[in-house]
């Protein structure tokens, strides 16, 4: 009878443990925890499906920064879930970081209110790097992009940007809006 009881108890507990277990690696925004400033929106090594800062080092930059940013470009970090997708012009809700490709300073980033719950915005308002990075992103996915200074601010400065400067964003979709 004993035995009996210690099954009852223990059937739940295993249960209960197999689930989160299973669940661990989900992308889930109620996991994020948003970097500091210095670092980039990278998975956590895929523990707790959480987000945590990674500092960009000299290396990375040594691989987007030995030649000008010729065309856009995008690098997907972490696969998104779900089966819609970022159209044309929809309005989003993300969490993003920008940097100057040349010397990695970063000029930007929707964490320095303290909110990881995204900027809103329609792809029709922003640069056209942003408007042709975005769209194919699924819920959850974040994105590296790649922008020649031609489809960012092109020839005018701007704070923290200097004119003519290639642009690169980590872009974490939280929510398609429409």
């Amino acid at each position: 009878m004993k035995s009996v009881k210690v099954l009852v108890f223990l059937i739940p507990v295993l249960g209960l443990g197999a689930f989160l277990m299973l669940s661990r690696g989900s992308v889930n925004n109620n996991n994020y925890v948003p970097y500091e400033s210095e670092g980039d929106i990278t998975p956590n090594n895929g523990e707790n499906g959480a987000f945590t800062s990674k500092l960009v080092n000299e290396e990375d930059f040594a691989k987007t920064t030995s030649e000008e940013i010729s065309e856009l470009d995008t690098e997907v970090l972490l696969e998104g879930t779900g089966d819609q997708v970022v159209q044309q012009g929809d309005t989003v809700r993300a969490n993003y970081r920008g940097w100057l490709a040349v010397s990695g300073e970063e000029f930007d980033s929707s964490f320095k209110s303290g909110s990881s719950e995204g900027i809103e915005f329609s792809l029709n308002s922003v640069i056209e790097g942003w408007s042709k990075g975005v769209p194919g992103m699924k819920k959850g996915e974040i994105r590296r992009i790649y922008i020649p200074s031609d489809l960012a601010y092109k020839d005018v400065d701007r704070p923290g940007i200097p004119a003519n400067s290639d642009l690169i964003f980590d872009v974490e979709l939280v929510d398609i809006v429409n």
